[in-house]
């Protein structure tokens, strides 16, 4: 719960400062984390060549934030905290989920949403510490507001679509390896291009694009020893240390 909650809201307010298929981009780093932490976490074998994918698609990372163009954005680390939350949160699901149903999974995670919600619309709420500052702390900051009945309803209509693929995405997660699941998440990329162009005329830079194709390359190549490791494992031949 905490971490699914972080991980949205860290998500919501690099929207607020980058470009949508950018912020896509590098949340999508979350397969390269899930495979990294699998291996203290869940005790999973981790190969040579899948550790050398997950180094591939961090250098993805680095030349999307273009670090010798001048100052990085905050906005792009809290994009990179959003997919390092939602690693831990995949994790864990795949752990308490051995005991407790994808369904009851999904109400207790939205249950601690409601409550942090709350908490910070308590603090925060009124408006009492917002700035001039980043366009992704003027989001968490700003006063909160009754939205209008248009307003409501598109809300209303997100809320049902996240539940229906929250779950969807919870008994994934409870049911198959993390590794397994997770790159399968990229398929959202071609949509965050499109939307982000029709509604707010937005086209990735070179550099995402270059990135992006690190960050998704590296993504594919860990299905693809997954997928060889299953077999073999299916076989009763484990995969060698050195693979």
């Amino acid at each position: 719960g905490l971490a699914g909650f972080t991980s949205y809201t860290a998500y919501y307010m690099a929207i607020a400062s980058l470009p949508l298929a950018k912020v896509v981009t590098l949340n999508y780093t979350s397969p390269l984390f899930v495979t990294a932490l699998s291996v203290p976490i869940l005790g999973e074998v981790v190969g040579a060549r899948r550790w050398a994918a997950v180094l591939a698609g961090f250098l993805g990372v680095v030349v999307i934030m273009r670090p010798n163009a001048g100052e990085i954005d905050p906005a792009v680390l809290l994009a990179l905290l959003s997919a390092l939350s939602y690693a831990v949160m995949i994790l864990i699901t795949r752990i308490v989920g051995r005991t407790n149903s994808g369904s009851g999974l999904s109400v207790y995670s939205m249950l601690v949403f409601i409550a942090l919600s709350g908490l910070i619309g308590l603090v925060l709420g009124d408006g009492g510490y917002d700035s001039e500052g980043h366009a992704s702390a003027q989001f968490l900051l700003r006063d909160w507001v009754v939205p209008s009945a248009r307003d409501f309803a598109m809300m209303a209509v997100c809320g049902v679509i996240a539940g229906i693929g929250f779950f969807c995405l919870t008994q994934a997660y409870r049911v198959a390896p993390p590794s397994a699941i997770a790159p399968f998440e990229y398929s959202a990329l071609p949509w965050a291009v499109l939307w982000g162009y029709l509604f707010w005329a937005e086209l990735p830079s070179g550099a995402t694009w270059a990135g992006l194709a690190l960050i998704v390359g590296s993504g594919l190549y860990i299905v693809h020893r997954e997928a060889v490791r299953g077999r073999r494992m299916v076989l009763g031949r484990p995969l060698r240390p050195r693979i």
